[in-house]
C-alpha cells in the first residue's frame, strides 16, 4: 500500500508558495493528473505521489481507490 496521508485543507498545510495554498482549490486534479483542471471544492487535503495536494469528493474516491486506503472523516 502506498502511503497516503490525509489532513484537513488548512492552507497552513501547504508551502505558502503552493498552488493548494495561493488558489486553494482542487489540485490533484491539474497538477497530479495534468490537463484536468477542476472546480471542485476541496474537502479534504493529502500528502501522496510526492506531493500534497488539496482533493474534491471525486479526488478523494480516485485516491482511496487507487492507493487502496480508506476515505477520510470529513
Amino acid at each position: 500500500m502506498a502511503e497516503v496521508e490525509w489532513m484537513s485543507v488548512d492552507p497552513d498545510n501547504f508551502d505558502s508558495k503552493s498552488v493548494s495554498a495561493r488558489e486553494g482549490r482542487c489540485t490533484w486534479h491539474g497538477e497530479a493528473n495534468p490537463g484536468e483542471l477542476c472546480a471542485g471544492t476541496p474537502v479534504a487535503g493529502v500528502r501522496a505521489a510526492g506531493g500534497r495536494w488539496l482533493a474534491c469528493e471525486r479526488a478523494v474516491a480516485q485516491i482511496a481507490e487507487r492507493y487502496g486506503v480508506p476515505h477520510p472523516e470529513l
